[in-house]
Parts: C-alpha cells; structure tokens; sequence
C-alpha cells in the first residue's frame, strides 16, 4: 500500500514535469533581462525535475535515505525560483551576477594556490574577459561565502511566508540530520535487537512515503515559478487538487 500511494506521488509529479518540458519551446524575451529571468527560473524546474527523476530511482531501489537528501536539495531549488518570481528582473540578474562573481573570485584562489596551469587555461576562455568585468562590476554587492540571495536558507524561506518556514523547520531540518551525518541519522542505520545490533547498510523496503510525498510537492512549486515566468498555457490546479485529494488519502 505504501509503495503504490508514493508511485502515484511520483507519477503526478512526472506527468507534469513532462507537461513543462513540452511547452517550453524557448528562452526568448523581449529584453536581455526578461530573457535572463526565463533561464534562471527554467534551470531550477530542469534542476528539480531531474533531481526529482533521480529520488525516484533512489526509492525505487531502496535507498530512502539518500531519496530524503535529495529532497532536502529539491526545497533549496524550489523556495530560490520562488523568490525570483517575487522580482524578477532584480532577482534574476543577481543570480547570473552572482555566478560570474564567483567564478573569477575561484580563479583569485586558484592564482593564490599556485595552480598556475589551471588557470593559465583558464584566461584563454572566451568568457574570460566577460566573468571578469562581471567581477570587477559587482564584487562589492556579494560578501564572500554567502549565497546569491545574500542570507541563509532559513532566512529565505522565513521571507517567502510562514508556509515556506514551517517546511524549513519540520522537513528541511529533518532532512539536514541525515545530510550531514549527524548522530541522530544513526538510527536510520543501526537498529537495536535485545543485546545486539543490527547494522542497516543494504537497499531495503522503504518505510514510508513522505520522501515522494514532499518531493512531489516541491517540484510542483518549480513547475508553478516556470509555468508562469515563461507564461506557459497550462495550469497547476488540477495537479494541486489531485496532490491534496492524495495527500489526504
């Protein structure tokens, strides 16, 4: 019973995906900013959906534990394209600005490590010149070892609203034990049987399916952030009816 209700979290969540991908038939816009902004928000639903197809395969084999920490990536990805879509022009060029920021402060280190082959190939790329001037343009807007939004992952779904936090505090935190290895993950691993103990290292029967359950969900909020910056004709409504009426099942 438990495998069949989160096969069908995981096939809603494929046909839709699906349903994307086919209506978007291009990145163009009307300006190099709105164009920006459609790759931005499309590259975190491509993200999520084949980061979605891989926790299946994971499910599916038995590894749940790993399926849960691909989750916890799906939330990371899913609140970002959210707050683009809250400005979009704004967002989505700090996000691209951010990426060239980094790539040359990469370069700095590397310089600095003496990794001078590396970096000698590096200079003789085409964007060379590009990642530098976006560099030198915008280095001063992104503190080092901050991500592109400029604040934490808790910040930022505390930003998107009390819904987007209250997954942060009871599912993304959950899911944190078990990617960082934190000693509370052990249980996931050892199971105590009289005086002996049980080591847990082989592919097993998943135990339930919240995993398909919650990773279902957040593709379906990338799906919605693509859908609309791309204005796309299609509609999550249904999708989100039948997810509930499943849900609740």
């Amino acid at each position: 019973m438990c495998v069949t209700r989160a096969e069908r979290f995981f096939e809603l969540g494929e046909s839709l995906g699906k349903d994307v991908l086919k209506e978007a038939k291009a990145l163009s816009g009307d300006s190099r900013e709105e164009a920006g902004y459609k790759a931005c928000v499309f590259f975190f639903f491509c993200k999520s959906l084949k980061t979605f197809r891989a926790i299946r395969v994971l499910w599916q084999a038995g590894f749940e534990e790993d399926a849960t920490v691909l989750a916890r990536t799906l939330f990371e990805t899913a609140i970002q394209s959210m707050y683009v879509t809250r400005d979009p022009t704004n967002h989505s060029q700090r996000f691209w600005q951010h990426d060239g920021v980094e790539r040359y402060r990469f370069y700095l280190e590397a310089r600095k490590a003496g990794e001078d082959e590396w970096c000698e190939e590096a200079e003789e790329s085409p964007h060379f010149a590009e990642i530098k001037e976006c560099h030198d343009t915008y280095e001063s807007e992104f503190p080092k070892k901050r991500p592109w939004w400029g604040s934490s992952i808790k910040k930022l779904a505390a930003a998107l609203g009390p819904e987007v936090e209250k997954h942060y505090f009871w599912v993304y935190g959950q899911q944190s034990k078990l990617t960082h290895s934190a000693a509370a993950a052990s249980e996931y691993y050892f199971e105590e049987r009289g005086e002996n103990i049980l080591v847990k290292c082989s592919p097993a029967p998943p135990v339930n399916d919240e995993t398909a359950e919650i990773a279902t969900l957040y593709l379906i909020d990338t799906a919605q952030s693509a859908i609309s910056a791309m204005e796309l004709p299609l509609d999550t409504e249904e999708t989100l009816k039948r997810f509930s009426e499943l849900r609740d099942s």
